[in-house]
Formats: structure tokens, C-alpha cells, sequence
């Protein structure tokens, strides 16, 4: 199975729309890995294969330690990153670079697995759980949040979103070098 399609359907089953930049552009990315991802009432469904492989996962998520490579990881990251993740300014008013990047996450065993890969990335994160109630992969670190946004290099781009765009570019552009770069196969058009 995939794994930006593991990472995008991590959490559930049955994605509800999200109106952000970049957003439509992860769904039809998803839709083109398999063809099987439906759409209805702004409600994104899996497969039934494709839950069935994510339950499984989420059993024991450290396991993915030992069978992803590099390449798997970063995927899987950008499916997180793309269905559950959000770049927040909580300070919007101030010119100074405070960005928190926060991606819900389904269990603390998984949040484990994901914080060891993004060690070995070298970008710095912690689980919390949100005043919702939710567990959240949160990167608050200014090098940190540089890295795994040029390192995943996500849909949902800082520099698509006009609310973040002028702060992206002016504090964050320059920092956080991706450790690895993936080249990937053209898609057809």
C-alpha cells in the first residue's frame, strides 16, 4: 500500500473536506493512487482494503520502524501532513517568526514511531493532546518546522496560504535545509 495514502487515511476512514490551499491538489493526488477513494457530500472514503491496511498499522506502529525506508516515511508524512496537518500563526499580529506546525495523530504508539523517524530526519517534535481532546504531532522549533516542510514538501504549502505567505518568506525560507530530497516519477497527465 502506499504510504501517503497510509498517512491521509491514518486517522479515519472518511476525510471530511478541508477549505485550505493545496487541499483539492492532495485529493486528487490520492484519488489518482487509487483510483478505489470516493467522494460524497465533501466526505473523502477509503477502500475498504485501504482501512483494513491502517488498522492493521495502527496495532503496532512501531513496526513501521523496521519495514519504511526514507522515501516511505517522508510520504507518509506528507499524507499526515496534507489530510490532518495545519501551520498556525498563534500570534498573527506580531512580526516575529512563532509558527507551530500540528498534525492530529490517532494513538500515542504512532506518535512514537513518527517522532523517532522525524528524529532521524533531524527535525524536533513532541505529542500533545489539544483542548479537543486529540493527540497532535506538534513542531514548534523555527529550523524544525523549515525542514520537514522542504524535507515532505507537502500540498498544502506555507507559501500558498495568504495569511502565512509574507511570514514564510521573510523568516522561514532561509532556514532548515531538507536532509533528503526525493525525486519522484513524473505523473501522467
Amino acid at each position: 500500500m502506499n504510504p501517503y495514502l497510509i498517512g491521509a487515511f491514518m486517522n479515519e476512514c472518511s476525510v471530511r473536506w478541508r477549505s485550505i490551499e493545496g487541499f483539492s491538489d492532495a485529493v486528487d493526488y490520492a484519488r489518482s493512487l487509487e483510483p478505489g477513494i470516493t467522494m460524497s457530500n465533501n466526505i473523502l472514503n477509503a477502500t475498504g482494503s485501504l482501512c483494513d491496511e491502517v488498522s492493521k498499522i495502527l496495532q503496532k506502529p512501531t513496526r513501521l520502524l523496521m519495514f519504511f525506508n526514507v522515501n516511505d516515511w517522508i510520504k507518509l508524512f506528507r499524507g499526515l501532513y496534507d489530510f490532518y496537518g495545519e501551520l498556525i500563526d498563534p500570534e498573527p499580529s506580531l512580526d516575529v517568526p512563532n509558527f507551530v506546525l500540528s498534525i492530529r495523530i490517532p494513538n500515542k504508539s504512532l506518535g512514537l514511531a513518527l517522532r523517532i523517524a522525524l528524529k532521524f530526519l533531524g527535525i524536533n517534535s513532541n505529542v500533545f493532546p489539544g483542548n479537543d481532546g486529540k493527540l497532535y504531532l506538534v513542531i514548534h522549533e523555527k529550523e524544525s518546522i523549515a525542514r520537514f516542510i522542504k524535507t515532505v514538501k507537502p500540498h498544502l504549502d506555507p507559501g500558498l496560504n495568504i495569511a502565512l505567505r509574507n511570514k514564510w518568506i521573510k523568516h522561514y525560507i532561509g532556514s532548515g535545509e531538507p536532509l533528503v530530497i526525493i525525486k519522484e516519477p513524473p505523473q501522467p497527465v
